[in-house]
C-alpha cells in the first residue's frame, strides 16, 4: 500500500464542493486524488476515486467483495 501524505494532498473546502461537485469529482477520477475536504479549517473528509481506493485498500476485503458492490450499484442505478 502507497503512504498516504495528508500534508501534499489537493485541498478543497466544503463550499467548493458544493459549488464545484463535477470539477471535483472528475479531478479525483483523473488520478488528482484522494483529495482532503476541509470544513471550518480542519480536516474532514477524504474524497477517493473508486479505482484508487482499491488498488489502496483492496486487500482489506474479501474475494468477490468489490464485484458484489459494483452490481449492487448497477442494480440500484437500473431501479431508480
Amino acid at each position: 500500500m502507497d503512504h498516504l501524505e495528508i500534508e501534499k494532498l489537493r485541498r478543497v473546502t466544503r463550499e467548493e464542493i458544493q459549488a464545484n461537485t463535477e470539477t471535483i469529482l472528475e479531478m479525483a477520477d483523473d488520478g488528482n486524488g484522494p483529495i482532503l475536504i476541509r470544513s471550518a479549517g480542519f480536516p474532514d473528509l477524504l474524497l477517493i476515486a473508486w479505482e484508487e481506493y482499491w488498488k489502496r485498500f483492496g486487500m482489506l476485503h474479501e474475494p468477490g467483495e468489490r464485484e458484489a458492490i459494483e452490481e449492487a450499484c448497477r442494480n440500484y442505478k437500473e431501479d431508480k
